[in-house]
């Protein structure tokens, strides 16, 4: 309950109360007795109306306006707050607009899904977009990135697939932390050439050959493989043998070698570089 607002409540009896139980003069008062639990208020939902003063010289045609806020997105009803909250609760609490659209019912707004998504996709390209270009050009200045990219139905057409790319800093990164995300309608070659151009140094990668067409254009980016990766293959080589042979095969060996290396890693990863 550290660094929360508290609200203090309190409970006590009337002097006629007291008066009824002990007597005129009959009591005195020990210190209380406190005990704590949380409190929680619901989102409370209302309509801001405001009114902006406009003024007029009596000598001159010169029209002034009190300052007041910039409309989020001109001419549209939503307010920084409300959109604040859409965002957080589908991409912090994977609430689905849908969802989301059936709670505000419950509070007495009629907002769309449709409305709710345009929203979020103008208030992105406004303001968010230039967050991201600030974040992925700081990434070019890291010696060592991680990317990774896994495919997903955009509902173009039945069946049809796009993709989405990741590119994150190292985890020796821990004060300074980036990932970025990236969708493309392919698995192209072009998208992480495109991302990566201005990136010198060792990129971290499952076995996709797109990244090692790219490290072999160039002399300033190398790609380094995944022991996650890597381990799935051996996996499924020890899955296929039967009885005593899995533990006598390599593919075996090599599990228990990058087993031990991720224990390692354990122990390691919680020191100082």
């Amino acid at each position: 309950m550290d660094g929360l607002p508290v609200a203090v409540i309190k409970h006590s009896l009337t002097n006629e109360e007291l008066e009824a139980l002990f007597g005129e003069d009959g009591f005195k008062q020990l210190p209380d007795e406190v005990y704590r639990r949380y409190g929680f208020t619901p989102a409370k939902a209302e309509a801001e109306e405001h009114h902006v003063k406009v003024y007029a010289g009596r000598k001159t045609d010169e029209i002034v306006k009190a300052p007041h806020p910039e409309s989020l997105l001109r001419g549209s009803l939503v307010s920084p707050s409300l959109e604040a909250a859409v965002m957080n609760a589908k991409y912090v609490n994977a609430v689905s607009l849908y969802l989301q659209e059936q709670e505000f019912e419950r509070y007495g707004l009629h907002i769309s899904r449709q409305n709710m998504a345009n929203w979020t996709i103008q208030c992105a390209d406004r303001y968010l977009a230039v967050l991201y270009d600030y974040l992925h050009e700081k990434m070019y200045g890291y010696h060592v990135l991680q990317a990774d990219e896994t495919s997903v139905l955009d509902g173009r057409l039945a069946g049809s697939k796009s993709c989405i790319w990741v590119y994150r800093t190292g985890r020796m990164y821990t004060d300074r932390q980036i990932v970025l995300y990236e969708y493309q309608r392919t698995r192209n070659a072009s998208h992480p050439r495109e991302f990566l151009k201005d990136f010198s140094g060792i990129c971290v990668t499952g076995g996709y050959q797109v990244y090692h067409t790219i490290e072999n254009e160039r002399e300033d980016l190398r790609t380094a493989g995944c022991w996650s990766h890597a381990g799935w293959r051996f996996d499924e080589a020890v899955k296929a043998l039967r009885g005593v042979k899995r533990k006598d095969s390599r593919a075996y060996l090599a599990l228990t070698m990058i087993q031990a290396i991720y224990r390692e890693k354990k122990q390691l990863k919680e020191l100082s570089p």
